[in-house]
């Protein structure tokens, strides 16, 4: 019991070490459960954490697809549904979809929050293995449609 007081004691006074380690860990919080990254407001750096909470593949090439498909997080699609990848409502897939929005291109996906929007585009991802580069594999899945989407995504400089 002595031993571990001082240890604690040592930890915490003559903290060099023990300091900076909590430093460092308050600089780079890690939450654990879904319900702890809800109310995080949208930004780069909170969507790089969600994208890696949920193991998205090729994140820093989805990133730029969220940052062209919500026009910034500010397109109208996704303000009025939290839907940051332009996903439409699936028919077959598993969805966290909480229902759909109308718009000249068809039914496109409600979510409660913009984090279920990336965790239902890992759900996407998951319906088939990425088995060539990540361009290509948006183009075989329908999802890239102009065929200038690569070319878009490369521009974006996050």
């Amino acid at each position: 019991m002595m031993i571990l007081f001082l240890l604690i004691l040592g930890f915490q006074t003559f903290g060099n070490v023990g300091i900076g380690a909590v430093t460092l860990m308050e600089k780079s919080i890690k939450f654990y459960t879904e319900e702890d990254y809800r109310e995080l407001p949208i930004t780069i750096e909170n969507l790089r954490l969600v994208l890696d909470f949920y193991r998205v593949k090729n994140p820093e090439i989805v990133l730029r697809q969220a940052m062209l498909e919500s026009g910034g997080f500010t397109s109208s699609l996704f303000k009025r549904s939290n839907n940051l990848f332009g996903m439409k409502v699936p028919r077959y897939r598993e969805s966290v979809t909480k229902g759909f929005i109308m718009a000249l291109e068809g039914k496109f996906a409600f979510y409660s929050y913009w984090t279920d929007s990336v965790k239902d585009y890992k759900l996407w991802q998951d319906t088939s293995p990425v088995d060539t580069d990540y361009y290509t594999y948006l183009k075989k899945r329908g999802y890239a449609e102009d065929p200038r989407y690569k070319e878009k995504l490369n521009r974006i400089n996050i």
